[in-house]
């Protein structure tokens, strides 16, 4: 089976419903936008936006540990112009609110791992599910394909990345793990604070 969305929660697509209702004259290309995601979202990719800390990714199980702190979904304006609409919610997976409207080359690269039919049979899942993940602190974005066998999942980093990782390549959670447990746990012992 192809990637497949996610389904949002209701509070999430709520809060782009009252963004697109409140959203300023001068912008009303953006809430736009967010109409034609809430008239079909599936179609508009909805997925879980992902953060790891340092303190989390030193430790075991570094990518388990990671929090869902919004949802995305993904749209297109003129031709071919790809955008990610966020909304962000509290810790406690509360207070829904639309958070930013964002373009650039990790929005291109989550369409092209949308777009690549194969990532489900090189992981031999029966369904993938996008989830966006950033590990702010080591300036990584990745695509993490989740499904029901975890040792199936894959990340992919999206470039730019720093030089220990792969723009592109399919790490399994072990080696993503393997790979940023020494980074993190370095960073730890050099900065003030876990980002």
């Amino acid at each position: 089976m192809p990637i497949q969305p996610y389904e949002p929660p209701a509070e999430s697509l709520q809060a782009l419903r009252e963004a697109a209702r409140t959203m300023p004259k001068a912008y009303r290309h953006n809430a736009k936008m967010m109409t034609d995601v809430l008239s079909d979202v599936s179609r508009h990719w909805p997925h879980p936006v992902y953060r790891i800390g340092l303190k989390e990714m030193a430790s075991t199980n570094g990518v388990r540990k990671a929090e869902v702190v919004g949802w995305r979904y993904l749209a297109q304006a003129g031709n071919d112009r790809n955008y990610a609409i966020e909304v962000q919610m509290d810790e406690r997976g509360k207070d829904h609110q639309f958070a930013e409207l964002d373009k650039g080359p990790y929005i291109d690269g989550i369409y092209r791992v949308l777009k690549d039919e194969t990532l489900a049979k090189k992981a031999g899942a029966t369904l993938l599910r996008p989830a966006f993940l950033r590990i702010n602190a080591l300036a990584i974005a990745a695509v993490w394909l989740r499904c029901d066998e975890p040792e199936k999942e894959m990340i992919i980093p999206l470039p730019p990345t720093p030089s220990y990782l792969v723009p592109w390549q399919q790490y399994s959670i072990k080696h993503f793990e393997d790979v940023l447990k020494q980074q993190a746990t370095d960073k730890l012992a050099n900065d003030f604070l876990d980002a």
